[in-house]
């Protein structure tokens, strides 16, 4: 069984919807969430048509994506599926990244580079 795909697919079900515009990242981080199923997307619109296909269990994304930031994805995610978590995971450390958690639309930030550990503790839904 693939475990990680890149958005080609759109009939795969997976678990966890990797953004990030830094491909090398984007599949670094996939892996580490391993078992768990991930489909990585490099755009917000990747991401956007992503979540048209499958609903996933958690968003772990960048902030910052090519001179956007993922503040209307995560908007969306809030809006549209609010039982999804959303995971910020940026090495940037910005007011605006803390203020998608104050106003709700983000559940945490993870910084860049994190641990395993920290990756898998980040998409673990709470207790």
């Amino acid at each position: 069984m693939i475990r990680c795909r890149r958005l080609r697919d759109k009939k795969f079900a997976y678990d966890v919807l990797v953004v990030d515009d830094e491909r090398s990242i984007a599949q670094s981080t996939a892996r580490v969430l391993l078992p768990l199923r991930a489909v990585i997307a490099g755009t917000l619109e990747e991401a956007m048509t992503a979540l048209e296909a499958h609903v996933p269990q958690v968003v772990v994304c960048d902030y910052f994506l090519k001179g956007k930031v993922a503040l209307p994805l995560l908007k969306l995610i809030t809006e549209k599926h609010p039982g999804v978590r959303r995971v910020v995971y940026s090495s940037y450390r910005d007011p605006a990244i803390r203020n998608a958690v104050d106003f709700g639309y983000a559940d945490m930030i993870v910084a860049k580079p994190a641990t395993k550990e920290q990756l898998l503790a980040a998409v673990k839904p709470p207790r």
